[in-house]
């Protein structure tokens, strides 16, 4: 096992790693602002990518979709060509493992809503946490 340094300023975590075989990760420096999505190649190669501000509960699918909670509650999620979907309000985004699909929880931590990438709603169960079974067909929260 080995560790490769991903940043020498700031903080870094994550580590999704892609079907390219790169791997995302955030950064963010010590004293504060907004996080930023890096990608590092398979040949070490990092490529700093998108300010995705402040935010929180973020996911990466292996595709290079990234989900996250803004400041004001809404889940966004960002394609890899940089097009932004909003899912509205809502909290912890997860991909599906497929990555087809994403998990929030919605309605005042009620109700787990699921989403296609283009944010069409693909389903809706009561439940406070989002999370997602392995896929044997489709996926379901």
């Amino acid at each position: 096992m080995s560790v490769d340094l991903l940043t020498d300023g700031g903080w870094a975590w994550g580590g999704w790693p892609q079907f390219d075989g790169s791997l995302v990760y955030v950064t963010i420096l010590p004293e504060g602002g907004p996080l930023q999505l890096n990608w590092r190649a398979k040949d070490g190669t990092v490529v700093v990518g998108a300010d995705i501000g402040i935010t929180t509960w973020i996911d990466v699918s292996a595709s290079g979709f990234v989900a996250y909670a803004n400041l004001d509650g809404d889940v966004l999620v960002r394609a890899p060509s940089g097009g932004i979907v909003s899912l509205g309000p809502g909290a912890i985004p997860r991909f599906a493992p497929d990555g087809a699909q994403i998990a929030m929880v919605a309605e005042k931590e009620t109700k787990v809503r699921s989403f296609d990438l283009t944010g069409t709603i693909t389903g809706e169960v009561p439940g406070v946490y989002a999370s997602w079974a392995i896929c044997g067909g489709a996926c379901s929260p």
